[in-house]
């Protein structure tokens, strides 16, 4: 089972922002990717769409080191997985959810600066370029004068715009989001994908973006990548016949199966 996203560049141009080949991972002695190979071009927005349970945030961790491969490889940026932590700071990753203590007194700036311990250093301090350049990424998703609030207080639209300033501080070229409209209303939807768009065009962005909701990127992603178990990528606009629908989501899920990839 294997997807390829033909690159649209020539040989000898730019590498790849993502490429996997032959990738298997295997999790609690269940295979749950396997011989994935993945090629994503700079600049464009792909879309891993699949039901839950389907594999795709197995896919994310794997692109972010977070997973261990059983077989095959995967470069980021040009970089070997291993060598991964020499582009880490190009790296911008939006969870599903924020591991965070609804009670913890952690501000909206607190936690757009998180994103800055990456390339500063868990223990060093976080200076005043690093407090100005939070506070663009903040109005850039238009959370500029919520600042000073109780990240805790936020709705799930607003939280989630407060993660992606996060991971954008930054000035990251590759953008990773696992599920970033959970919990989130329809017009939030649409104003997330409104924001992608936006910071991709502003910024020369990669964005990958794993999701099961079918009508969210049916403008934003200029690929999708169908992961069920079987794996299939089409243009955008060839996604939405019934055929390919049914396909992707009744698929029946491999046995044994592992609790966590039934979340995603």
């Amino acid at each position: 089972m294997s997807i390829h996203l033909p690159s649209e560049h020539p040989a000898g141009a730019h590498a790849p922002a993502v490429e996997t080949k032959e990738l298997t991972v295997v999790l609690g002695g269940a295979v749950v990717l396997e011989n994935v190979s993945i090629c994503i071009d700079e600049g464009t927005f792909t879309a891993i769409l699949g039901p839950n349970g389907g594999g795709k945030t197995t896919l994310l961790k794997a692109v972010l080191g977070l997973v261990p491969i059983a077989h095959g490889s995967i470069q980021v940026l040009g970089r070997p997985i291993a060598e991964l932590d020499a582009v880490r700071d190009r790296i911008g990753y939006v969870p599903q959810h924020l591991n965070l203590d609804p009670h913890f007194p952690a501000t909206v700036l607190d936690v757009v600066l998180m994103g800055a311990y990456a390339p500063v250093g868990l223990f060093r301090p976080v200076g005043r370029r690093w407090r100005d350049r939070a506070r663009e990424v903040l109005r850039r998703v238009g959370m500029a004068d919520q600042a000073g609030r109780t990240f805790g207080r936020l709705s799930g639209g607003q939280r989630q715009r407060v993660l992606i300033a996060r991971a954008m501080v930054s000035r990251p070229s590759l953008l990773l989001l696992d599920e970033p409209t959970t919990g989130v209303d329809m017009v939030g939807k649409t104003d997330l994908m409104a924001l992608l768009a936006e910071l991709r065009t502003e910024m020369g962005l990669t964005i990958l973006m794993v999701t099961h909701d079918v009508a969210l990127i049916r403008t934003a992603a200029d690929k999708v990548a169908c992961l069920n178990h079987h794996l299939h990528w089409h243009d955008a606009s060839e996604l939405f016949s019934g055929a390919i629908l049914e396909r992707v989501f009744s698929a029946p899920a491999p046995s044994p199966s592992r609790a966590e990839e039934r979340r995603g």
